[in-house]
C-alpha cells in the first residue's frame, strides 16, 4: 500500500515583506510540490538545454539539491516551456517532459536521487513542456496530449505507470 500525498499549493501571506529568498541555476518553471520542509519546483535552462527538479528548504530557502532529469534539449529563451508543476506522494517526485517529440516521464526521491525515467511515445510539443501527473493509488497517470494525430502516429493517451517502477500498467487512446 502507497501512502497517497497529493501537492498541495504553497499557502502565502501577503506582509509587505520577503521571508527569504534563493538564487536558482535556471527558471523556475511552475508552481513547487510542497512536502514537509521541501519545496520543489522545476527548473528550465535554456542556456544549457535542461530541464531539472530543484529542492530548498521551504523554512528559510536554503538549496538543497538539483537534479536534471533532461540535457541537451533545445528550448526557447523566449517563453517558458513550464508550467506544469511535479507530484510528490511522501517518498517520491514525478514529473513529465517533453524531449525531441517523446514524452517521458521521471521520478526521484527525497534526496533527488533518480530512480526511473519512461518513454511514453510521441508527443506533439516542444522540448521542455512539462506535463502534471496525476497519482492514485499505486500508479502514476499522465496525459499525453497530441494535436488530432491518429492513432498509429501519436494519438493522445492517458498512461498509468507503477508509481515504484515505472511499469506502464494500462493506457487508453483519447479521441
Amino acid at each position: 500500500n502507497i501512502p497517497l500525498a497529493l501537492p498541495r499549493p504553497a499557502r502565502l501571506e501577503v506582509t509587505g515583506e520577503t521571508v527569504w529568498q534563493s538564487s536558482a541555476n535556471g527558471t523556475p518553471a511552475a508552481a513547487p510540490c510542497l512536502h514537509g520542509h521541501l519545496a520543489v519546483t522545476p527548473l528550465i535552462d535554456a542556456r544549457l538545454g535542461t530541464v531539472s527538479l530543484w529542492a530548498v528548504d521551504r523554512r528559510d530557502g536554503r538549496p538543497l539539491w538539483t537534479t536534471t532529469l533532461q540535457r541537451n534539449l533545445s528550448l526557447s529563451t523566449k517563453k517558458s516551456a513550464g508550467s506544469a508543476a511535479p507530484a510528490c506522494d511522501g517518498q517520491r517526485i514525478f514529473l513529465g517532459v517533453a524531449v525531441r517529440g517523446r514524452l517521458r516521464i521521471s521520478c526521484v526521491d527525497l534526496e533527488g536521487a533518480a530512480l526511473w525515467t519512461r518513454d511514453l511515445g510521441p508527443v506533439s510539443s516542444a522540448d521542455g513542456r512539462l506535463f502534471a501527473p496525476l497519482l492514485h493509488e499505486a500508479l502514476v497517470i499522465v496525459a499525453g496530449e497530441n494535436d488530432g494525430a491518429g492513432w498509429s502516429r501519436s494519438a493522445s493517451h492517458l498512461t498509468a505507470l507503477h508509481r515504484l517502477t515505472g511499469e506502464e500498467i494500462w493506457r487508453v487512446r483519447l479521441s
